[in-house]
């Protein structure tokens, strides 16, 4: 998810077509993701069972200190940087979960 926000990242919407307006996250059309829209785009891609899942969105929730990430996402003076630092942070703390 940090990969997507660090392509491409929007506001407001979960993501963005190259002509700036919203699309879905999981359209082949997407060149930019919110937050939110990073996090279904790259679960969706690699297929993540609802568990794991769920464990990665409390990690994340953990990380940003809300469980509004769109609110978040949107907040003035939000960068793409701490989107993607969040949810490298947050992917951290679940490989350091399920060990070696």
């Amino acid at each position: 998810a940090a990969e997507l926000i660090e392509q491409g990242w929007c506001r407001e919407v979960y993501a963005e077509s190259a002509l700036g307006g919203p699309i879905e996250a999981n359209s082949p059309d997407a060149i930019a993701w919110c937050t939110w829209g990073a996090i279904g785009r790259a679960a969706a891609e690699i297929g993540t069972p609802y568990e794991p899942a769920e464990q990665a969105m409390e990690h994340v929730i953990g990380v940003i200190g809300t469980v509004d990430i769109g609110l978040w996402n949107d907040e003035p003076g939000r960068t793409a940087d701490e989107g993607a630092a969040a949810l490298r942070a947050a992917a951290d703390c679940c490989e350091e979960e399920q060990g070696p």
